[in-house]
């Protein structure tokens, strides 16, 4: 057998130079790649509370437990992205349309029902905030 020791890295890397290049050229174009991908997703994030609705009010629920009134805000959160409220926003932003807001828009209920979080995602952070902001 050959008594010869284990290479160090740097000859290692050397005697292997085609195969360690190849690697380092083909993690910076993964990593270019992936940038290009995800550059200006920009995320912003809204937070209604809302509060129980009163005896009086014209919705018809009445509230009187706190399992009624997680289920209310839930509700409340599918009716944000509904499409008379998506048009209603597109409308008031005046250059985005409902198509942009539906895909670009969520609205998702705590759990302990305490408040709404609108999300909205766009190619930069101004948008995402202003869309995000709209009075839903």
């Amino acid at each position: 057998m050959d008594e010869r020791s284990a290479p160090g890295i740097l000859e290692a890397f050397w005697r292997y130079r085609a195969t360690s290049a190849a690697i380092v050229l083909l993690a910076v174009a993964l990593s270019v790649g992936v940038t290009f991908v995800l550059k200006g997703q920009a995320t912003a994030k809204a937070v209604m509370t809302l509060s129980t609705p009163g005896p009086d009010n014209v919705i018809g629920v009445n509230i009187n437990s706190e399992a009624a009134f997680v289920r209310y805000v839930k509700q409340r959160a599918i009716y944000v992205t509904s499409d008379k409220v998506l048009q209603q926003a597109a409308k008031s932003l005046g250059d985005t349309s409902v198509a942009d807001l539906r895909t670009s828009v969520t609205a998702t209920a705590s759990d302990t029902g305490e408040d709404i979080a609108v999300t909205a995602t766009a190619l930069s952070a101004t948008t995402a905030a202003r869309n995000a902001r709209t009075p839903w």
